[in-house]
């Protein structure tokens, strides 16, 4: 048990390394699993920037689909880089994408907002006010125990969590 609590312990701060090469490999499961854990703060990102539902579930495939293409180039190189950093990125240029083309269009009518938008877009480096990033990490905190609850018997995951 201390090893999957201490395994726990380290993604709530980073994606784990063993997931990042799986998904690598193209394991199925693990893409599952990343998608799972981190779907619903790519969801809140996007949403976060004002898209119509249709326009923030393109973007949002978007962003999986650049990660699918792009995710044997990851790396953690430097002290700092994180899965997670990574997927802001390609979260924000994704959602600048979306803008660009929405700027290009005919505005219709009442203009276009889509310059104000881009303009707003927090850059990669800012990180999203307290209450929201808290609420983020506390949303992936309880998907992450989600996932492992299984892998404990009932009465030790219930001393887990009246502790």
């Amino acid at each position: 048990m201390t090893d999957s609590f201490g395994a726990l312990s380290q993604s709530l701060g980073s994606t784990s390394s063993s997931l990042i090469e799986r998904v690598k490999t193209r394991d199925e499961q693990a893409w599952r699993r990343l998608v799972h854990l981190y779907g619903p703060l790519v969801g809140f990102w996007v949403r976060r920037a004002g898209l119509q539902s249709a326009d923030a579930h393109d973007v949002f495939q978007q962003v999986f689909l650049a990660v699918a293409q792009g995710i044997e180039h990851f790396q953690r190189d430097r002290p700092g880089d994180s899965f997670r950093g990574w997927l802001r990125v390609i979260t924000r240029n994704k959602l600048m994408d979306h803008f660009r083309r929405q700027g290009a269009e005919p505005a219709g009518v009442g203009g276009s907002e889509a310059l104000q938008r881009l303009a707003g877009l927090a850059s990669p480096t800012e990180s999203l006010p307290d209450d929201a990033e808290d609420e983020a990490h506390h949303q992936l905190r309880l998907r992450a125990m989600g996932l492992i609850q299984d892998e404990f018997e009932p009465k030790t995951w219930e001393m887990f969590w009246r502790v």
